[in-house]
């Protein structure tokens, strides 16, 4: 179950990759640095997640192929504007929250609270992407509908990305202190 997970969240953080990559920067900077954090973040959960099932003593198996051969998510579409990337990344994202979600029931019909935990704290962040991007897609859409640019959310929601780039930046400290932490305690028991 776990490697399932692993499989979604490897193919989540590629197909963000793949927006934020094809998104056009000449028209949106802030839209390219708001894909960029989320695929920084997600990259932080892949670790997780992997780390886990090595903690439960299987294998991880994370490799592109594995997540083509396993990912129960949708494909990313070919599209052509940056409004089109931001409904793909908000549809997978959604998608991703969904199997969390579903893992988290999994883990506790399993009574294991931790890796319950695990996908609860994994979820929390994506939803909280996945409103962020709904954000930008709806300002996308109203910008559209007006001949005036939507400068008041823009604004807003590059506050809430560096308010968001912190945390952040926090969560990889403490992944990798757990990680030197696990690595000692590893060393200790020898």
């Amino acid at each position: 179950m776990v490697n399932q997970r692993l499989a979604e969240v490897v193919d989540l953080q590629l197909q963000v990759k793949q927006a934020c990559w094809n998104v056009r920067r000449s028209q949106s900077t802030s839209l390219h640095e708001l894909f960029e954090e989320i695929a920084r973040e997600v990259a932080c959960f892949t670790d997780m997640v992997a780390e886990r099932i090595v903690q439960l003593g299987g294998m991880a198996r994370g490799t592109v192929r594995t997540a083509a051969v396993h990912s129960r998510l949708v494909e990313y579409p070919s599209m052509a504007g940056n409004r089109d990337h931001v409904e793909a990344v908000a549809w997978v994202l959604s998608d991703f929250g969904h199997q969390a979600r579903k893992a988290v029931k999994e883990a506790l019909a399993l009574e294991d609270s931790d890796t319950a935990d695990l996908f609860t704290e994994i979820y929390r962040g994506i939803d909280k992407w996945l409103w962020i991007v709904q954000g930008h897609a709806k300002a996308a859409r109203y910008q559209a509908s007006k001949t005036e640019p939507f400068k008041a959310n823009t604004a807003s929601g590059f506050r809430l990305l560096m308010k968001f780039k912190q945390r952040n930046q926090n969560l990889r400290k403490g992944i990798l202190c757990q990680s030197s932490i696990t690595s000692a305690l590893r060393t200790a028991h020898r």
